[in-house]
């Protein structure tokens, strides 16, 4: 029999996929949605900081979990039973405040957002339903018997990939409020450039400013983190985060970027995310975009975030056809990819994982994970050949792929491969 509700004292708290997490690849292909960066922080790290005190556990698609777990450096979900447990859905978007609409503490009660559960506080029996429920997909309402109370809250979580990009300006403000370090200045800044207004910006530790730069922060918070460098010549504009060790060589980061660790950014950037280690060093405008880790942009690498009749922009994912709702959406490229000189994209494009593209013009809208070539001819990315050069180009950075890396990169290889096979047929 199910238990009756009951107070519950609060121990774990677990961050879970459901199955809207396939309106977000390719971008979730390789990392569960909770570690899609949107602000300074990506998701389950803000979720993480609103609930302190409490230990954390995570549950993500299973071909992820040892790679989430070593990244993270937290435990995959192992109930036992007998502790009680907060589940958070790890598609929220976690505004100041937001553990007050889901308290860690008190009966038990499921937590909804529209018909999105958004959390469970559990215990006991319910404990295992829940996760029965996470295991067949994470759909609907899970079933968990007794007279369980649900509450509905006023949040949001992000549904498409367009919503990190279109929440990632506030929550940049939100978190560097939360942070509590403006006006710190723990860098070297040279006294050719400017910082206006102080009040509003934190430099890192060994973060160093070179001369002619000029960190705009009068219409947003400018937050650069640990052995970030902003070269001389660029211009930053908040709300911006830069973050560790990252270089912005002389380009023009307009407001709403987040840039990831160990990114290199240089020409025109706009309102996009940069997960981390990835390269833009040349010329060329991304807008409105999101990049994923690894990625390596070629020179004058460009993007269309507005069409010409200023309408909502149309994106391609998967078989679907959707509608944004907003005018100005960029490009979206999954963790791998690369892009040859002269590469043009067009409104709304989504490139898969592992693809390298090249050959100049306008590729097609929509790309497949592990696709090779361009103008309209493409072919297979082999997975070994592309295996194989992950593991030169992390070797310059000083990284390694490790072995649950390279699990999840062949899996998402081999779980694409339908839908690239469609494409290269009708191609």
């Amino acid at each position: 029999m199910w238990t009756l509700t009951s107070e519950v004292s609060l121990s774990v708290i677990c961050l879970f996929e459901d199955a809207g997490f396939s309106n977000l690849l390719p971008l979730a292909y390789t990392r569960a949605v909770y570690e899609l960066r949107c602000g300074i922080f990506t998701l389950g790290e803000k979720l993480f900081s609103l609930y302190p005190g409490h230990r954390i556990s995570l549950h993500c698609r299973d071909y992820l979990i040892d790679a989430v777990a070593k990244r993270s450096n937290l435990p995959p979900l192992r109930a036992s039973g007998e502790e009680p447990i907060l589940f958070l859905n790890g598609r929220l978007i976690p505004r100041r405040g937001f553990s007050q609409l889901i308290p860690a503490e008190g009966e038990e009660a499921i937590y909804l957002c529209g018909k999105i559960v958004v959390g469970a506080r559990l215990k006991g029996l319910r404990v295992d339903g829940f996760i029965i429920w996470l295991k067949k997909g994470g759909e609907g309402l899970p079933e968990l018997g007794g007279n369980l109370p649900t509450h509905q809250i006023e949040a949001a979580t992000i549904e498409y990939p367009w919503d990190l990009v279109t929440h990632n300006e506030n929550l940049i403000r939100d978190d560097f409020a939360a942070l509590g370090k403006g006006g710190i200045r723990e860098g070297k800044v040279d006294s050719l450039a400017r910082l206006f207004p102080e009040e509003n910006i934190y430099l890192g530790p060994k973060s160093k400013i070179e001369p002619f730069c000029n960190l705009d922060a009068s219409g947003g918070p400018i937050y650069i983190d640990k052995g970030a460098t902003i070269s001389s010549h660029t211009r930053v504009e908040g709300p911006a985060y830069i973050g560790e060790e990252t270089i912005i060589t002389g380009g023009k980061i307009r407001e709403g970027c987040s840039i990831g660790p160990g990114c290199r950014v240089g020409g025109e950037v706009e309102a996009t995310i940069f997960e981390g280690f990835a390269n833009k060093y040349h010329s060329g405008f991304l807008g409105h975009s999101y990049i994923g880790e690894w990625v390596n942009l070629g020179a004058l690498t460009t993007n269309s975030d507005l069409k010409n009749n200023y309408k909502s922009v149309r994106v391609q994912l998967g078989e679907d056809s959707i509608d944004t709702g907003v005018i100005k959406v960029g490009t979206f490229i999954a963790e791998h990819t690369k892009t040859g000189i002269g590469t043009l994209f067009n409104t709304g494009t989504v490139v898969g994982v592992g693809c390298n593209i090249f050959g100049g013009g306008l590729p097609p809208k929509y790309i497949p994970s592990f696709l090779w070539g361009g103008k309209g001819s493409f072919s297979e990315h082999k997975l070994a050949k592309f295996l194989e050069t992950v593991k030169v180009v992390m070797k310059r950075r000083g990284g390694y792929l490790s072995p649950q890396e390279e699990e999840v990169l062949s899996k998402v290889f081999s779980l694409s491969k339908g839908e690239r096979e469609d494409f290269l047929n009708s191609s």
